[in-house]
């Protein structure tokens, strides 16, 4: 979602390919129209007020380019055929655990003490989402064994 005031004509100009000119079609996941965008809307709609914006998300695989949709909010490298892509924000990831799980388990002061620990695997059949042995490996510092795999997957 473009961030208001300043190049309001920079901004407005995918909305020329709209079906109707007062229409803007946004396309993203589950996960980004509820912590990303939705919290923006209220703000993109005191500066837009002749706007009508519809959201289509999908809650596994990526957000669609069909005909139809001016924005589309996809998590990539930015190279889509026949798009022009602008980078949003760069992704963090960060283990989470509850207070309760953290009371009643050893403490985790660095990466590797994650492998004495209960992870949860959420397997993709989208790539680009990182598993834990991708996030281990992303850490410079950190030379672990793989992890175990898991008792059971659940595939999104």
């Amino acid at each position: 979602m473009p961030e208001p005031s300043g190049h309001r004509g920079r901004r407005a100009a995918p909305v020329k390919n709209a079906q109707h000119a007062d229409d803007l079609t946004i396309s993203c996941n589950l996960a980004n129209a509820n912590y990303w965008l939705l919290p923006r809307l209220k703000l993109f709609h005191r500066e837009y007020p002749e706007l009508q914006v519809h959201l289509v998300t999908t809650y596994q695989g990526l957000a669609s380019l069909d005909d139809g949709i001016e924005i589309a909010v996809r998590f990539s490298d930015g190279y889509w055929p026949n798009c022009s892509s602008r980078l949003l924000f760069r992704e963090r990831i960060v283990p989470v655990a509850s207070p309760d799980y953290l009371e009643r388990n050893p403490p985790v002061h660095q990466a590797a003490d994650l492998l004495d620990h209960t992870l949860l695997h959420a397997m993709s059949l989208e790539r680009s989402w990182y598993d834990w042995n991708q996030w281990l490996s992303s850490l410079a510092f950190c030379r672990v064994p793989v992890c175990p795999a898991p008792a059971s997957t659940i595939t999104y």
